[in-house]
């Protein structure tokens, strides 16, 4: 675990964080945090960015029980394209700096979604030892699911919804443009 946070070169440690405050964007600055630090001085800016990264940062760390996975089902925007499942084993769970538990897996904590996902939101989904399945994160529906086939359906079902919603915006910009 890095104790220490960096933004704008300027550091500062973990425990010196006393508060953060959200600012919101102004004509002359970009939307960013201040950290105010126990050991006083000029607040701290963060980036949202950055902001991002320090918040999924674990402060604590408990082992997993073994057979616990991460799963992740990415689906192509053709009908013939078959969908990606990944799956990770969660070896830890990590008590965020904003609070949130979040898995940990051999590639670090999971924010809940996947960043490469270039703008399509691809919810990441927890498989208990069990078998039971659970969507994970901010936004996760309170459903379960039996088997990943039900996940890829309804992961399928979000992205075609999406993509049609894409195209019907798509569409009327461009009849707004004709006009």
């Amino acid at each position: 675990m890095i104790g220490l946070v960096e933004s704008c070169g300027d550091v500062c440690t973990l425990s010196d964080i006393k508060a953060v405050q959200h600012r919101y964007q102004t004509p002359r600055h970009a939307e960013h945090y201040l950290l105010e630090l126990h050991s006083g001085g000029e607040p701290l800016k963060l980036f949202s960015s950055d902001y991002a990264d320090l918040e999924a940062r674990p402060v604590q760390l408990m082992p997993a029980e073994p057979g616990t996975r991460l799963i992740s089902v990415f689906v192509g925007l053709a009908e013939d394209e078959k969908p990606i499942v990944d799956k990770a084993p969660i070896i830890a769970w990590a008590l965020c700096i904003d609070g949130q538990v979040r898995p940990v897996t051999p590639a670090g904590v999971s924010r809940g979604f996947n960043p490469a996902s270039l703008g399509n939101w691809y919810p990441e989904y927890l498989e208990m030892p069990n078998g039971a399945i659970h969507q994970f994160g901010y936004d996760a529906e309170p459903e379960d699911f039996v088997s990943v086939a039900m996940v890829i359906e309804r992961e399928t079902r979000r992205q075609r919804k999406y993509e049609a919603e894409r195209k019907a915006r798509a569409a009327a910009r461009a009849e707004d443009a004709d006009q």
